[in-house]
């Protein structure tokens, strides 16, 4: 069921909405054991058969996390929290990389055909697996409560984030599971999930999917492309995961909010980025903090602890020496970006996307070292240049961009087609000349086009992010709100609004395409 579909706007969220707030009045294992079965039934509506999955997947990682509490001062922790880690990466490599290793295997004539195996990606397992690896650790370190059985499946399954993030931790979700007080319906709540859900389905509606024809056509046809059209279809790309993306976070959220429930932010405007290390804080933040947490941050103790055995600084200062950066930089971020690749696809194109972006981290953290901004001893007057700054987030954009050709293509060879005909690309400031093959399929570039990108890129650089726009709402004790929900005419105006804006995205409802992030 997507969020942009007449069966969950229409049906689905109402149904669950008021379900919700009835249970609530019974009390919370009323409201979790209803949220519990909406979310299921979310699930399942993409395919009944994901369900047995997820469900024997909860209640492992639910009695695993329990033997792991330090309260049962369980002898065989360590045995169990290996074990239990080692099923689910195990589960996520089943079912995301055999069939791909058996038909690579096949390709190079080791198995036949006949033996390639072919096995459904259940939907969201990636996100369903992360979350439940990081309660196994908060589990570990004694930072998890025990919530019940019931509200840990709500903890894993909620809707709003259970198919493409955030990834959530128990520590910061659970609080607010069992206070049931903490998620009382209030008109506030009402006025900023609306808001936050509309401008989500709006992004997705109305900017993400009219690029999707486009995109499509040109990864399907990258023989067929002109060097100018390459470099279309690469930003387009681009454009089109920023709002698709975006507005599924957007909406993530403003469901939450709905239901009392507050989400970390997942993605605060990741183009405004000054370099890959800013990139990466803005984009996906709770991948990003996920990573860190489990990856990055193991990685680089375990090296400075044996740097420090070994009788070598450990210092900031003494990461400027050439092993000391290779050591303490250079390889957890490889580490940690490779599998971040490989994470989000099995094929060569993956690998290549988290190699490229532990390339940019690392290049962005040697600048850094190196060549870091020297200290003024006073303020300077002079007003500074704005050039530098855009100049970086020009080339950050232009970078990940290119990094985003491994992420689309289909293949690896089909990424280097496209980034070797946009490098090739002369009349590159003209219209692209189309081969009349392409303009067959459907693959237009026409002005039109070419003003739809650049508004894309006028509301990605000029226009601030919907969190933005809803602490605008809230500043100053939440004046702005308050003057929507506190008399009628806000209302009236705030309710019109946002019925004009979901009823334009309904209209688009028979052009709707899965977020691009449900397929990892």
């Amino acid at each position: 069921m997507l969020f942009n579909s007449f069966a969950f706007l229409l049906v689905f969220l109402p149904l669950s909405l008021l379900g919700y707030h009835l249970a609530l009045k019974l009390g919370n294992t009323a409201s979790m054991a209803w949220l519990a079965l909406c979310s299921l039934a979310f699930y399942g509506y993409w395919d009944v058969r994901y369900l047995p999955l997820i469900l024997v997947s909860i209640l492992f990682n639910y009695y695993a996390g329990r033997l792991l509490s330090p309260a049962r001062a369980l002898p065989a922790r360590d045995l169990v929290f290996g074990l239990s880690i080692l099923v689910n990466i195990a589960v996520l490599v089943v079912f995301k990389y055999l069939g791909a290793l058996s038909g690579a295997l096949a390709d190079v004539g080791l198995l036949t055909q006949g033996q390639v195996i072919h096995l459904m990606l259940p939907l969201g397992i990636s996100f369903f697996t992360f979350t439940q690896i990081a309660y196994l650790v908060d589990q570990r370190v004694g930072l998890a409560e025990d919530l019940g059985l019931i509200t840990y499946t709500v903890f894993v399954t909620f809707f709003p984030h259970l198919i493409a993030g955030p990834i959530l931790h128990i520590r910061e979700i659970g609080p607010q599971l069992t206070d049931r007080l903490r998620r009382t319906l209030t008109a506030e709540r009402i006025a900023a999930g609306l808001l936050l859900f509309t401008m989500g389905m709006v992004k997705k509606t109305w900017i993400a999917d009219p690029l999707a024809p486009v995109v499509e056509t040109g990864y399907g046809h990258v023989d067929l492309l002109s060097g100018p059209a390459a470099w279309v279809v690469i930003f387009a790309y681009s454009l089109q995961l920023y709002f698709d993306f975006s507005g599924y976070s957007d909406m993530a959220i403003g469901l939450a909010e709905l239901f009392g429930i507050e989400f970390p932010v997942n993605f605060n405007s990741p183009y405004k980025a000054r370099g890959a290390i800013d990139f990466w804080q803005r984009w996906h933040m709770t991948l990003s903090r996920y990573l860190t947490l489990l990856l990055y941050s193991p990685i680089a103790m375990w090296v400075t602890r044996r740097r420090a055995s070994a009788g070598l600084p450990i210092s900031a200062r003494a990461v400027k020496e050439p092993l000391a950066f290779l050591q303490m930089i250079v390889f957890p971020t490889a580490v940690t970006m490779t599998i971040a690749g490989v994470w989000h696809g099995a094929g060569l194109q993956y690998l290549v996307f988290g190699l490229c972006h532990a390339f940019l981290l690392i290049a962005n953290h040697f600048w850094r070292t190196y060549f870091p901004p020297p200290k003024r001893a006073k303020p300077v007057a002079a007003k500074p240049s704005r050039f530098t700054p855009a100049l970086e987030v020009l080339a950050t954009f232009l970078a990940v961009s290119l990094t985003f050709v491994f992420f689309r293509a289909r293949s690896f060879a089909d990424a280097l087609t496209v980034l070797g005909v946009a490098f090739h690309a002369p009349g590159l400031f003209t219209v692209p000349a189309i081969p009349e093959a392409l303009t067959d399929t459907g693959f237009t570039v026409d002005r039109a086009l070419l003003l739809r990108l650049l508004a894309c890129a006028v509301a990605v650089w000029a226009l601030p992010n919907s969190q933005q726009v809803l602490a605008r709402f809230r500043k100053r004790g939440g004046d702005g709100l308050q003057w929507l929900i506190g008399n009628r005419v806000g209302m009236l105006l705030g309710g019109s609004a946002t019925g004009v804006a979901l009823l334009a995205c309904a209209i688009r409802f028979g052009h709707k395409s899965e977020f691009l992030y449900f397929q990892f």
